[in-house]
């Protein structure tokens, strides 16, 4: 429900979706911190995850509900792009305060976002609204 554009406006279900992926970006880099360095997982791996997650979050966001019984159809306006500049910024703004330790990470999202630049000046003011005081 906090997804769907039909009851939220397009500003909270953005906001929402950042919220979401900082969350899961501070429990990452947690988890990383908590683990012995010969256990630490190398910077492919994380790469590979966040972008893993970026496709799951783009196809679950656009998939209707399958739940037979409501009358409501789900809608979310947020696409991939949107999705995938949200997660990137999420993960950059957690693993950008250990730098150091996260280089080739780093590198990789600043990749990424920089391919997914908002087309618009009034989408990246949506995009930069939902990130606003989150991080």
């Amino acid at each position: 429900m906090f997804l769907d554009t039909g009851f939220n406006s397009l500003d909270t279900v953005l906001a929402n979706v950042y919220q979401s992926f900082l969350e899961a970006a501070v429990r990452c880099a947690e988890y990383m911190r908590q683990l012995a360095t010969s256990r630490k997982p190398n910077s492919r791996l994380l790469i590979k995850t966040i972008d893993h997650l970026v496709a799951l979050a783009a196809v679950l966001l656009q998939r209707p509900s399958r739940r037979v019984t409501t009358t409501h159809q789900r809608r979310c306006a947020v696409g991939r792009r949107q999705v995938q500049w949200l997660c990137c910024t999420a993960f950059h703004a957690v693993f950008h305060k250990r730098q150091t330790q996260h280089r080739e990470l780093l590198r990789w999202l600043d990749s990424s976002l920089a391919a997914v630049v908002p087309t618009s000046r009034a989408e990246l003011q949506l995009l930069a609204a939902a990130t606003a005081g989150r991080a």
